[in-house]
């Protein structure tokens, strides 16, 4: 039974991942943007832990595919962490939010320099214990490296030879639902 649950729920998040090379999506009307202060702007210790982990997980991939290690770029993880907030205040799984801007400004706002620039977003859960946080980041990064072409934006950010800079956060809402994004920059 939890191997059946465990296969429905990948295939379910397979369904909730988007991917964004280049510059975002327009869309209209809609959520406000969210402001973070405080702890929420930085995450909880256990959100940062688990970005930390899924950062090593990322650099090893890129090692089996004979690639080089991406850089930790606080300031791309400022942005994958308001844009987090945003989504979860009730735009949803996308990447451009309604009153956002896109992924270029957003992280020039947080003083990016860059040439190209990529975005990888994911959602899950509910999850209620440092385990099944971990458990879901996991599925979710593993559904991105399993694409296939050409069908495959998530791959193809995580293992681009054009990205060497990444900043990745986690968001847990109230309702123990998992945000993710990942920003990369060259």
């Amino acid at each position: 039974m939890r191997k059946m649950y465990c296969s429905l729920v990948s295939l379910l998040l397979l369904l909730q991942l988007t991917a964004c090379t280049g510059l975002g999506i327009t869309i209209s009307q809609g959520t406000p943007v969210a402001t973070a202060t405080g702890s929420q702007a930085q995450g909880t210790g256990e959100e940062q832990q688990i970005a930390q982990r899924l950062f090593k997980q990322i650099n090893q991939d890129r090692a089996a595919n004979t690639l080089p290690p991406l850089a930790w770029e606080p300031r791309l993880q400022r942005s994958a962490r308001q844009h987090d907030l945003v989504m979860a205040k009730g735009c949803g799984l996308m990447h451009q939010c309604p009153n956002e801007l896109d992924l270029g400004r957003r992280i020039s706002k947080q003083g990016v320099q860059w040439r190209t620039a990529g975005e990888n977003i994911g959602e899950g859960g509910p999850v209620f214990s440092n385990a099944d946080t971990w458990n879901m980041v996991s599925m979710i990064h593993q559904g991105m490296m399993a694409e296939k072409p050409p069908d495959d934006g998530h791959r193809r950010n995580l293992l681009s030879k054009d990205f060497h800079r990444i900043g990745i956060s986690i968001y847990i809402d109230a309702q123990h639902t998992l945000w993710l994004t990942e920003d990369f920059a060259d």
